[in-house]
């Protein structure tokens, strides 16, 4: 073998090796900047390579996430929540790292309702709160506990109680219901708002929007033509 023939070889090798580390090596070098850049540790609830969950170890070369239940839960019915995921370490620099608030141990659901233009806001709003109320009242007296104890966490003590906004579409007025929950009990606070908002609706009149047609009159019809006299038989009866 010519020597020009022994380099060609060798670097088609060295360049195999290469195509085929690389993607141990960003995970190796992804596992530097988590751990040295501090970008989350055990026991933070991020999302990362497009999961969301619970971190449970970091690794060299990979991070374990539990995955936390879809924060829409009409939407993402189908997908559970709580399984172990694995996602490599390179995925830092694929995309951006979501952190919740740091030693702060609940999350933000919503419920986005669809109503009529006719509807009374005052009145649907308080009736959206009150049963986010209801529904939240301890959870958010233990968070309230918990944010007074740490003074690292970036927003205030009302944010923790439920709120409404509004959003103006071409068809309906949607009414968003934000509130607080534990990580795994998103769905299970959504329920109980929602059969209390299905009560609190029928009692105060309030419809939900629908995209089906709704026909409020029929114009009247008017035939012209030719008209039979009732005492000579028509067409029919003559054959």
């Amino acid at each position: 073998m010519y020597p020009h023939d022994l380099a060609l070889f060798g670097g088609l090798v060295a360049l195999g090796v290469v195509v085929a580390l690389r993607t141990p090596v960003q995970a190796a070098f992804g596992f530097l900047v988590i751990t040295l850049g501090k970008r989350f540790a055990r026991g933070d609830r991020v999302e990362i390579g497009g999961v969301r969950g619970e971190v449970l170890h970091v690794g060299l070369f990979s991070t374990t996430l539990r995955e936390a239940p879809p924060l829409d839960a009409a939407r993402d019915a189908g997908r559970p929540g709580g399984r172990v995921v694995a996602i490599s370490n390179s995925a830092v620099f694929a995309g951006p790292v979501f952190r919740d608030a740091a030693q702060f141990d609940y999350v933000w659901g919503e419920i986005s309702l669809p109503l009529k233009y006719d509807v009374d806001l005052r009145n649907a709003e308080r009736v959206c709160l009150d049963a986010a109320r209801v529904a939240t009242e301890e959870v958010v007296r233990e968070a309230a506990a918990q944010l007074a104890k740490r003074s690292n966490l970036a927003f205030p003590a009302e944010d923790l109680e439920p709120r409404v906004y509004l959003r103006l579409t071409d068809n309906w007025i949607e009414m968003s219901i934000r509130f607080l929950s534990r990580p795994l009990a998103v769905r299970e606070v959504q329920d109980r708002i929602s059969r209390r908002l299905f009560s609190a609706f029928q009692e105060e009149g309030i419809a939900i929007a629908t995209t089906s047609m709704e026909v409020v009159g029929i114009a009247p019809v008017r035939l012209e033509g030719a008209s039979f006299d009732e005492t000579e038989p028509s067409p029919h009866e003559m054959q």
